[in-house]
């Protein structure tokens, strides 16, 4: 089973057209796709979950938040068994 996977950075921008290209994709090709961007805009603007020098990457909590949605993602859509 295929699906799409925006992998979210600090702060959006210069990703929006990469995201645009990526939720363009999913619906051409009928897969479902997490996108936790919108989420993780929210939540940086009161945790730290990026390396403050690498605001790319996420660290051991952003990676965490990020490994949790995407197992409720995974399930809900019934991707896993």
């Amino acid at each position: 089973k295929m699906m799409l996977f925006g992998f979210p950075l600090e702060r959006e921008g210069y990703t929006g057209e990469h995201r645009r290209i990526l939720h363009a994709a999913a619906d051409v090709l009928e897969l479902p796709i997490y996108d936790p961007q919108p989420e993780f805009e929210r939540i940086t603007s009161q945790q730290v979950l990026y390396f403050p020098q690498d605001r790319g990457h996420a660290n051991a909590e952003g990676n965490n938040l990020i490994a949790q949605g995407m197992a409720q993602f995974l399930v809900a859509q019934k991707l896993v068994p």
